[in-house]
């Protein structure tokens, strides 16, 4: 009887440790969490005004005759086409996650300040960053944005005639021809001042970023028959009909084709259909642009972090992460903000996770992540865009905007990973 005290407290302990122990599966502190960038819509001091919208000036001095007019932004508006953009690319980035418009525009409301208050106040810029639990935020200033294009044209009439034959027995034979020579130069150019505010609302960076980039073409045309070559590769083609495979990855440079792309106003990013405008990015200032705001986050990085993860290590990183963007009612598929632009492919399994209480610096107040609670997986069944998949719940309940997880690790039993709770 001595040890039945003894055996009774051991009884009451086990059922406290195994609610322990599966608490410590349920809820895991998330190891690396995303920093929070806000982007400010750009200040458009580059006077790309044009009649021609798309900015294809004639080059050098030219462009000054023919290029620009003021007032006339109806095609293109950079100073939102820009911040779009960046927050893209921090999007696509590692370990970034950018700030959405209107959650920084209900901020600032909930605040009382302006995006003009923001760019002029310290002190609104670090209030409006710790309401938003921003780790930095960005602004820039548009100094230049151009397309430049120089372009020749010949062309020659060949015509002649010969005769033959003798008595009343005569013959005429006409040969005629025309031989057109046509060759484009087009430089792309893009300036911008960024400068960069930490938590506290003081600037930490302030950098000039500036990327160009050519593109030549030229082609030969007698008759049905016409043969080109760009820094894209040759082409050849009888009149409809090519005698070489189709040029891939030439950039969209010709005015019409700028002109129906908008970029700024919604559907400019949107992915290449028929029927629809080029995307911005297809084009050789998107491509200037995208080069700028590479740049821009990798200086970011070397400024606020994080590093990106070693390809040596032992433990791969996790490179891949959304969110559960819908569940459809009828079907119970879930759709998750990933898609063709990240890599996905149909099989990828994601786990999905549920984000609950923040975890802070006690010393500087940053966020440095949150417990995160494992409460299903899903698998991928159709890419279907750029930013879109949609995906098959094979275990537990979601909900959206839960987290979604790929690690490229060689796992087979996905379930098994929710289990263990680590990352």
């Amino acid at each position: 009887m001595a040890h039945t005290p003894h055996r009774g407290a051991t009884r009451a302990r086990l059922p406290l440790a195994a609610i322990a122990l599966t608490c410590s599966f349920l809820v895991v502190p998330a190891i690396a969490q995303d920093k929070r960038i806000l982007a400010l819509a750009f200040l458009d001091h580059s006077g790309f005004d044009s009649p021609h919208g798309c900015g294809c000036l004639a080059f050098g001095p030219l462009s000054r005759i023919f290029g620009r007019s003021r007032g006339q932004r109806e095609y293109w508006q950079l100073d939102v086409g820009f911040r779009d953009m960046l927050v893209s690319t921090l999007d696509d980035a590692y370990g970034y996650e950018a700030i959405s418009v209107e959650e920084a525009e209900a901020a600032m409301r909930e605040l009382g300040v302006s995006a003009r208050d923001v760019r002029k106040s310290e002190d609104a810029r670090r209030r409006l960053a710790e309401r938003l639990n921003a780790t930095a935020t960005v602004e820039g200033v548009i100094k230049s944005f151009k397309q430049e294009r120089a372009r020749g044209m010949y062309r020659k009439d060949v015509s002649g005639q010969t005769g033959g034959g003798s008595g009343s027995i005569a013959a005429t034979v006409e040969a005629s021809a025309a031989v057109g020579v046509v060759g484009a130069y087009y430089r792309a150019g893009v300036e911008v001042d960024f400068s960069v505010y930490g938590r506290t609302g003081t600037e930490i960076m302030a950098k000039r970023v500036s990327r160009g980039q050519r593109y030549t073409s030229a082609s030969v045309k007698s008759g049905p028959l016409e043969a080109g070559m760009s820094d894209a590769g040759p082409s050849a083609h009888i009149g409809p009909q090519p005698l070489l495979p189709p040029v891939q990855g030439a950039p969209v440079v010709m005015p019409e084709a700028l002109n129906q792309i908008a970029f700024g106003r919604p559907g400019w990013d949107a992915p290449d259909t028929p029927g629809r405008p080029p995307n911005f990015r297809r084009t050789l200032l998107g491509r200037v642009t995208q080069d700028v705001m590479a740049e821009l986050v990798r200086e970011v990085r070397e400024r606020v972090g994080p590093p990106l993860p070693d390809e040596d290590a032992d433990e791969p990183a996790i490179v891949l992460v959304g969110k559960v963007a819908f569940i459809e009612t009828d079907t119970g598929d879930v759709y998750i903000n990933l898609g063709t632009r990240h890599g996905i492919d149909t099989g990828d399994v994601f786990r999905v996770l549920r984000e609950g209480d923040a975890i802070t610096d006690p010393d500087t107040g940053e966020r440095l992540g949150a417990t995160e609670t494992p409460v299903g997986v899903v698998e991928v069944i159709e890419v279907t865009r750029d930013r879109l998949s949609r995906a098959r719940l094979t275990e537990g309940v979601v909900e959206e905007g839960d987290v979604v997880r790929l690690r490229p690790a060689p796992d087979t039993d996905p379930a098994a990973g929710a289990d263990s709770g680590g990352d």
